[in-house]
């Protein structure tokens, strides 16, 4: 079946990323700003049902391990535009895999007091499944500390160290 998909754009204060539980983040990061890239999204039977679609299956079988890789390689295009057009100026960025996390932990991202703030809500049949959002956070000291430790040699030896795990 095919789907009527409508994007809108939407201003910080229309943002309606407290009615989704969860979002999948990615970050490009230089030494003078981050960009957070985030998808909001319920795993609800709407959004599973797109989803199922896309991948050409039904929603009854779709696991969630598929559900979410979708998701994430969603944000992966997403992000990597992004940063592609970035590194047109800016040639050393960073950018992460995708984390899925929490709505609460929305929380700590806006404390950093983003500079910029852009939203898209992506409708699907009339249905909000998904927002989308950009936040650039620049000349914000980041909120935590790294605290040397000393290991002894015998500590170093007696762990499990230098195996790879591959996925």
């Amino acid at each position: 079946s095919s789907a009527e998909t409508e994007i809108h754009t939407a201003d910080a204060n229309s943002s309606i990323h407290g009615e989704f539980k969860e979002f999948v983040l990615l970050t490009i990061s230089s030494p003078l700003f981050r960009v957070l890239t985030v998808i909001h999204l319920n795993n609800d039977d709407a959004t599973k049902a797109f989803v199922a679609n896309k991948l050409n299956t039904t929603a009854d079988t779709l696991t969630d391990e598929r559900f979410y890789d979708f998701v994430g390689e969603v944000g992966n295009t997403f992000c990597g535009a992004i940063k592609r057009s970035l590194n047109n100026f800016i040639p050393s960025l960073g950018m992460s895999t995708p984390n899925r996390l929490e709505s609460g932990s929305m929380k700590y991202m806006l404390s950093q007091k983003p500079s910029f703030e852009s939203f898209k809500h992506i409708e699907i049949n009339g249905q909000t499944l998904f927002e989308c959002g950009i936040y650039v956070c620049n000349d914000t000291e980041l909120d935590f500390d790294i605290t040397s430790t000393t290991t002894s040699t015998t500590e170093v030896e007696e762990a499990d160290c230098g195996e790879l795990e591959f996925f």
